[in-house]
């Protein structure tokens, strides 16, 4: 299995944390290669791209009454994304590393982390977010009540009560951020997905929120992500097919059908 980055914004490392088989720490670079042997946890590495993916960009109507999310933690497998040497309920939590953001520097040791916490309650059937925040690690603010440095935090939803969360917030006069707070949040909806929204019931603008910048960055590289599974490609459509030139054929389907394409623009 290889992942492929080449151009800056991009993904630097994938945490999990009772997530089937897969555990701790994966540090990705421009291109990366996983080998392993069959149920290692190679293609539930990729689920966990992909799963992001799905949860901002879905591939459906939302007038049919499902949140991208719960679309989303279907197409990822439900309640089996639980590890099953852990008893529900539980957590499985997810952490995307980004670096290079323009909204940051160029410099890839300046990075922002997603990290989620997905609830499965007792009897595996409903899924939903525990908890949600972007932080950047490397910008540390000092605490004066603890006298410990932490994390500057984009945003934190549901982590002190369902729904409810709060937002950094730039103020151009004195140059300092402060948090707002946010109420009817959706445990059933990304909140990077949803901020917009969020924000069209409050009075903020988007220059405000410095994590309008960060969040538009982020979603186009996610935007970019393709996914293949070679055990779905059509050997035989691959075979047959004709290359045709044309500007829609820069990516390979998820079939294959059109790789003499894909090639011949190459």
């Amino acid at each position: 299995m290889a992942i492929s980055s080449s151009n800056i914004p991009c993904i630097r490392f994938i945490n999990t944390q009772n997530y089937r088989n897969l555990k701790g720490q994966f540090d990705l670079k421009n291109f990366s290669i996983f080998i392993g042997s069959n149920g290692s946890g190679k293609s539930n590495l990729i689920s966990c791209l992909k799963f992001l993916k799905d949860c901002i960009i879905p591939e459906y109507n939302e007038s049919r009454g499902v949140s991208s999310f719960e679309s989303a933690v279907s197409l990822f497998g439900g309640e089996s994304i639980l590890d099953n040497t852990i008893e529900s309920p539980a957590s499985v939590n997810f952490c995307y590393g980004f670096s290079g953001l323009s909204a940051l520097s160029k410099n890839l040791q300046d990075s922002v982390v997603l990290d989620l916490k997905i609830y499965v309650d007792n009897n595996k059937t409903f899924i939903k977010i525990k908890e949600e925040s972007l932080y950047r690690p490397d910008t540390r603010v000092d605490d004066e009540q603890n006298q410990k440095q932490k994390p500057f935090y984009y945003y934190q939803f549901h982590n002190r009560e369902v729904g409810k969360g709060v937002i950094g917030v730039y103020n151009d006069s004195t140059k300092k951020t402060r948090f707002e707070h946010l109420s009817e949040i959706s445990s059933i909806s990304l909140g990077l997905e949803i901020i917009p929204r969020l924000l069209e019931k409050t009075s903020l603008s988007h220059e405000e929120t410095i994590v309008y910048t960060v969040r538009r960055e982020i979603i186009e590289q996610i935007s970019q992500w393709q996914f293949y599974n070679a055990n779905n490609m059509n050997l035989k459509a691959i075979r047959n097919a004709e290359h045709k030139m044309g500007p829609s054929d820069i990516y390979l389907s998820s079939s294959g059908h059109n790789l003499p394409t894909v090639i011949a623009n190459l």
